[in-house]
């Protein structure tokens, strides 16, 4: 709410270090995330092999490795060939929570690039329903 206001006084300048690091934290917590989903893809097609671990990329980047490790060990495919996986909703909003933390970085130094990645976002949201 505060940011937004101050924003909308004109003078975003002011929150912009802060955004630029929650976009550095955002994207560190997103490469991780999507380890995950290629670590849950991967067991998936061969469920005899060993979860990846991704318990040191998760502590470095502040995600409960647990989570990550459960989503991992239980992802398989469905009759129809579909991934499925313990939390894999909540891990997809993350990803997209965590991607508009790195869009509103964006968005504060370069908006026309912030609104073109917003867009871009938008369209992969519709495209996966």
């Amino acid at each position: 709410m505060k940011s937004q206001i101050i924003k909308e006084l004109g003078q975003a300048d002011i929150l912009l270090p802060s955004l630029i690091a929650d976009g550095l934290a955002a994207n560190d917590r997103v490469k991780v995330r999507m380890s995950a989903l290629q670590a849950a893809a991967q067991h998936a097609l061969t469920p005899e092999q060993r979860p990846t671990d991704l318990s040191t990329e998760c502590r470095a980047a502040g995600i409960s490795a647990a989570d990550l490790a459960s989503l991992i060990a239980g992802a398989h495919r469905t009759a129809t060939g579909r991934l499925a996986a313990p939390g894999l909703a909540r891990l997809i909003a993350a990803i997209e929570d965590d991607t508009r933390a790195m869009i509103r970085a964006v968005d504060a130094g370069r908006p026309a690039e912030g609104q073109s990645a917003e867009r871009r976002l938008e369209t992969i949201r519709q495209a996966g329903r």
